[in-house]
């Protein structure tokens, strides 16, 4: 709550109470909203809505994409390996930058190969889920040297019951309908296949 006081170069003198609800961001305040000094219930209500964490999006799909992140960081390639399921696959169906389709752990090398030159790939959040063994992330892959280069993608992630990756299609960014389709279709010949029907509705 705070106190105000003021004279304008008029002359006029004035005063006022309120009440303000901020939130920051890093050091940087990113949030603030102001409200009558009598309008208080107003204000710790949209604070209790504001201090209320968002669902985390969260499923054995999800947790086995960020180990994966995490060993691909760290550059550990033997546990990268182990994430990835004896007849997994990569495929890749973004318009431009398109690796096709690459068996096993055929994409671990590949991404090996691509951190020797200075890629990086990283996850940016998951934006849905279905059942315990599918999820949709953003991805973004970026390098720096000798130019800065980001491609951001969306990826249809699945597991299996041993949470080993076992599939992962690529999409582009802006191919959202097409990565949520395949989201639902891989859901409903799998984990939904017994709530097809009302799952259609």
């Amino acid at each position: 709550s705070y106190a105000a006081h003021t004279v304008s170069d008029e002359g006029f003198d004035a005063a006022w109470r309120g009440v303000n609800v901020v939130t920051v961001e890093g050091d940087m305040v990113n949030r603030c909203e102001l409200f009558d000094d009598t309008d208080i219930d107003a204000a710790i209500a949209r604070f209790d809505q504001l201090s209320t964490p968002t669902p985390r999006l969260e499923n054995a799909a999800t947790r086995v994409t960020e180990r994966f992140h995490a060993h691909l960081a760290a550059h550990d390639w033997d546990a990268l390996a182990e994430s990835v399921g004896h007849n997994s696959y990569t495929e890749d169906r973004r318009r431009v930058v398109n690796a096709g389709i690459r068996h096993d752990r055929d994409a671990v090398e590949d991404l090996r190969a691509l951190a020797d030159v200075g890629f990086t790939l990283t996850l940016l959040g998951v934006i849905a889920i279905r059942g315990e063994r599918l999820a949709l992330t953003h991805v973004r892959g970026s390098r720096q040297d000798p130019g800065p280069i980001e491609s951001d993608a969306l990826n249809v992630v699945e597991v299996d019951a041993d949470e080993q990756c076992v599939a992962v299609v690529a999409f582009d960014i802006d191919d959202f309908e097409a990565a949520t389709a395949e989201l639902d279709r891989r859901y409903l010949v799998g984990e939904g296949a017994a709530h097809a029907h009302a799952w259609s509705i």
